[in-house]
């Protein structure tokens, strides 16, 4: 049979059945109608891509679609060899598993040489060794006999070392899997895939129960720590985050009291994952959270295999509670009863931002949902875990903003901004999105962050007998809050601006900045601070058009820096501060009679 005469549709199998765990297991409905659509897409291109959320059974998937050539290879004794490509040993250990499943004969393409076999119809193999040059005599080997292609975590598929699988195999169909087709550089794929097929959205599998639910926290919109990675401006060559600029920032004791503070508060005795920054951090985040009690380790790349496969088999049994790593469990670890996800490290990457929360919405029996400990404002960037993606347009190479979207108006719902307890000197985790895989997906509202909306609540101040009140939201005054009598706070504040409008100037303490009216000496606070003042540091208000800016000056021996904090402007007794997300305005109002 020649290349010209395969209708590749037709090798398509519906309802395979097989034997897992001692149960007769076959696909999801998704998964058989992207099987499905992945054949019959071969029939008209070479070079297709997936894209199915973490969690939903690719490496399941793929291997079904083996099986399937396999068995038509044998029954109409058509040769077909196959190649899977993955880039990490988790990933090479669970392909290896999943066709033992189908029970597909395959052989891995990894350790001496002398245990090679390049005689079954299924090689696994790591993208390392099958580029190597060391290998160069086995891929010649294998070039003419290749007819399928599939790697795992096709998102990295731009790489050099990936592209050079379409010439070592230019006759083979390609299937490129992947959670996130998406590229720091905005590229695209069309290079070397000639299609994306895309499955269902996160929303509809949780929805359907194929994923689990989630409650989602994290910081306040106007947090001094999402200020702080607001204001890294030190990339890596990949364009994420420079791993120092992260640690001066991040790694900090009173930053890292916030992570144990949302763990005890939101997911105490649960067991998860946190994703940290590098090997230190991971080292001082177990630290802090051992003197809980907390049986917790951290692993990362330099973590000898057989330590790493223990720690992952004590965490599956119960032993260990939580695991901090760096980076590994972003793609390819399997554990479906995690309780709790803590991101500890931010990013400029989606695909690692959805991989990482992706790691929980595994279901499992027992399990009703995971808790999200968002510590660093994802979800301000790159919206939250269930939005609807603009997978099409980073296929093709365009830059889409993938950052919730603010509804007009404002109203009480899933996103809210709280005005900060003035009791409290540390950054309170918010509840920004609750799902279920109920009839609350009926209703699909666009994602938005609603700012300023004040939850009905009276904060009282540890040094003064004064009130701060807050006012419910109207139609007609939706956002403004009328904030009484506040003195200022004990020890003073470190800094004040020059005046503006009849005497007013913004203050600051360790804690806060306030608008202070010049007569009475009276302040009300609007935002954290983005970095506790020193006495060195400068306060600035700097005109610019019909509002100022909010500058606060920073000397350092080297480098010295101006935070923008934002704008304000006044209209009679409304104070307005104003502060920009990602090209977006969070706009707080004070009433100040």
């Amino acid at each position: 049979m020649t290349e010209g005469e395969i209708r590749y549709a037709t090798i398509c199998q519906a309802g395979t059945t097989i034997l897992k765990n001692g149960k007769e297991t076959k696909l999801h409905p998704y998964q058989q109608k992207a099987k499905s659509d992945i054949f019959h897409t071969w029939d008209e291109v070479r070079h297709v891509m997936l894209q199915m959320p973490t969690g939903t059974g690719k490496t399941y998937l793929f291997s079904s679609i083996i099986h399937d050539i396999n068995d038509w290879s044998m029954k109409t004794h058509t040769p077909n060899k196959m190649l899977v490509i993955a880039h990490r040993k988790e990933l090479i250990d669970q392909i290896d598993k999943s066709l033992s499943v189908f029970h597909v004969g395959h052989s891995v393409l990894a350790g001496p040489k002398e245990h090679r076999s390049l005689s079954h119809p299924v090689i696994v193999s790591s993208i390392q060794t099958i580029t190597h040059p060391a290998n160069a005599g086995d891929v010649e080997r294998l070039r003419s006999r290749i007819h399928f292609v599939i790697i795992d975590e096709a998102h990295h598929a731009m790489a050099n070392t990936y592209r050079r699988l379409w010439k070592m195999f230019p006759d083979a169909r390609f299937l490129g899997v992947t959670a996130t087709p998406w590229r720091m550089n905005h590229s695209g794929f069309q290079r070397i895939f000639d299609r994306l097929i895309l499955t269902q959205p996160v929303k509809e599998f949780i929805r359907q129960g194929y994923l689990a639910p989630y409650n989602y926290y994290s910081l306040k919109p106007n947090s001094w720590v999402q200020g702080a990675i607001d204001g890294i401006r030190k990339f890596d060559k990949w364009g994420d985050y420079d791993e120092h600029a992260l640690i001066d920032t991040m790694d900090l004791g009173h930053i890292r009291a916030q992570l144990v503070k949302s763990y005890q508060k939101l997911a105490w005795k649960k067991k998860g994952i946190i994703y940290s920054i590098n090997k230190q951090h991971s080292a001082n985040i177990c630290n802090d959270y051992r003197r809980l009690g907390v049986r917790i380790v951290d692993i990362d790349d330099s973590t000898p295999s057989k330590v790493r496969q223990q720690y992952v088999n004590d965490f599956k049994a119960g032993l260990i509670d939580i695991i901090v790593n760096v980076n590994i469990f972003s793609e390819g670890f399997d554990c479906p009863d995690i309780e709790f996800i803590q991101l500890a490290r931010p990013t400029r990457s989606l695909t690692m931002y959805l991989q990482q929360v992706g790691r929980g919405l595994r279901t499992t029996e027992g399990k009703t949902k995971c808790i999200i400990l968002d510590n660093v404002g994802m979800y301000t960037r790159f919206g939250l875990p269930d939005a609807n993606r603009h997978w099409m347009a980073h296929f093709r190479g365009q830059e889409v903003d993938e950052s919730p979207k603010r509804e007009k108006g404002f109203g009480l719902g899933e996103y809210y901004y709280e005005e900060p307890d003035l009791n409290e000197g540390d950054e309170d985790m918010l509840l920004i999105q609750e799902t279920n895989n109920d009839e609350d997906f009926e209703n699909d509202a666009p994602q938005s962050i609603v700012t300023s909306v004040p939850v009905p609540s009276k904060n009282v101040r540890k040094d003064s007998d004064e009130k701060c009140e807050q006012i419910s939201p109207s139609p007609t005054n939706p956002s403004h809050l009328r904030l009484k009598l506040i003195q200022p706070l004990s020890p003073s504040y470190l800094l004040e601006s020059n005046k503006i409008y009849d005497d007013l100037s913004i203050v600051a303490d360790n804690k806060y900045y306030y608008v202070k009216m010049g007569k009475s000496g009276n302040c009300y606070s609007f935002a954290s601070v983005l970095r506790r003042p020193s006495a060195d540091d400068v306060l600035k208000v700097i005109p610019n058009g019909n509002v100022y800016n909010i500058v606060h000056y920073i000397p350092e021996s080297e480098n010295a820096k101006e935070l923008i904090i934002g704008t304000i402007s006044c209209k009679k007794d409304i104070v307005t501060y104003t502060k920009d997300f990602n090209g977006k305005p969070i706009v707080t109002s004070f009433e100040v009679k």
